[in-house]
């Protein structure tokens, strides 16, 4: 009898043991994204960002072998960290969870603490992005929030070549670098009543690409203050804008 108690035993510490080693791999399959569910998806860390990044999937992803459009959203400082799961349920990744069901890839990446968004680590995850999923290169959006309003200005001012579309939504940027972007579709959302990142900040951006000769949207939620990024990406009109999106050819920049 105390032979047995000893295998058993034996037997329960080699199952405890291969549990544990096999266990960050099963948690990873598990987290992974699927069609019309957010997961998480891994890629080498790069300057200021996380190894983790939230990932949507359309419905019908697996189903047919077309390129999809890709959402890139880039959060607030308040997201900042290195566990993915704190950004899977935010911008538009909330509204594919709730009632839009986007015909798109939606990933958001995260900032490590202390950081902010540095457009070469944001294209070189977009970049990765488009070597793991099948994402249309005419068109990607970029989409953020607050610091990620700041970040989406500078990243598209430094690759205007990249974008379709952005939407910068209580941010602000460079005017001196407007003239860049005036051939981009922009969407930009700022609350009137915005106590972390005054309205001005948007309105000296739209003012800009507007006399260097661009046409952005702009509009002002004026009983709202900063936090406007949950009603913003819950609004059926702003993605069926953007996703008729086209990149603007050589000419149109």
């Amino acid at each position: 009898m105390r032979r047995y108690r000893l295998e058993l035993l034996l037997i329960l510490a080699v199952l405890a043991l291969v549990g544990q080693l096999a266990w960050p791999s099963i948690a990873r399959w598990w987290r992974r994204p699927g069609p019309g569910r957010v997961g998480i998806d891994e890629f080498e860390p790069s300057s200021g960002l996380a190894g983790g990044y939230a990932v949507y999937l359309p419905v019908g992803y697996n189903k047919h072998e077309q390129s999809w459009p890709l959402i890139v959203f880039l959060h607030g400082s308040g997201e900042n960290g290195n566990d993915p799961m704190m950004i899977r349920g935010a911008g538009p990744l909330a509204a594919v969870q709730n009632e839009a069901a986007l015909p798109a890839i939606v990933v958001a990446p995260q900032c490590l603490p202390g950081s902010g968004w540095d457009p070469e680590s944001v294209v070189r995850f977009i970049e990765h992005v488009a070597l793991c999923y099948r994402a249309d290169a005419e068109r990607i959006y970029l989409v953020g929030y607050s610091m990620g309003g700041y970040g989406t200005w500078r990243t598209a001012t430094a690759h205007p070549e990249l974008f379709a579309g952005i939407v910068p939504i209580s941010g602000g940027g460079d005017p001196n670098e407007a003239k860049r972007i005036a051939g981009i579709p922009i969407w930009a959302f700022h609350g009137a009543k915005d106590e972390a990142v005054p309205v001005a900040e948007s309105e000296r951006m739209v003012e800009a690409i507007r006399a260097a000769g661009g046409n952005p949207r702009f509009t002002i939620l004026h009983d709202a203050g900063h936090g406007i990024c949950e009603s913003t990406c819950r609004r059926t009109d702003l993605w069926k804008w953007l996703l008729t999106q086209q990149r603007p050819t050589q000419a149109q920049r």
